[in-house]
């Protein structure tokens, strides 16, 4: 599977880095709303036909503003989680100002290297970021283990 491709898939999170700094979305906290007042990463549910890249693009904008530069993308993987498959995208991207939309209660920064660990992030996500981490070359953007 390739992240221009639109085969089926459930949805696409993308974590992006600015500045060496990686993005995060704090969820809304409400009854019956999965991960419910953790700390997220900007993506959601595939619509219509998108690419998973498409649809990580759609999902970047509506929440915080940004857009997914040509070029940006660092890692993408497909992943089989509890829907369906949910791809997991790495982008860097130059800074920009964050326009927060309306779902989550805000935004925040945190250096890359501990989000992994960090307490009150969606779990799945620390993994898949950690795997990223693991996986990739050192390119400059954090320091290498």
């Amino acid at each position: 599977m390739k992240v221009d491709d639109p085969h089926p898939f459930d949805g696409a999170k993308v974590a992006i880095l600015m500045g060496g700094r990686l993005l995060m979305t704090l969820r809304d906290q409400r009854a019956g709303l999965a991960f419910s007042g953790l700390w997220d990463l900007p993506g959601g549910a595939r619509e219509g036909a998108e690419t998973p890249r498409a649809c990580a693009a759609r999902e970047l904008r509506e929440e915080v503003g940004l857009d997914l530069a040509t070029g940006a993308l660092l890692w993408a993987r497909a992943f089989e989680g509890p829907r369906g498959v949910q791809w997991f995208l790495v982008a860097d991207l130059p800074s920009a100002p964050v326009r927060f939309g309306d779902e989550g209660q805000g935004w925040a920064f945190v250096d890359p290297a501990r989000f992994p660990d960090l307490p009150g992030v969606i779990p799945h996500l620390q993994q898949r970021f950690r795997l990223f981490l693991d996986l990739s070359p050192f390119n400059g953007l954090m320091p290498p283990k």
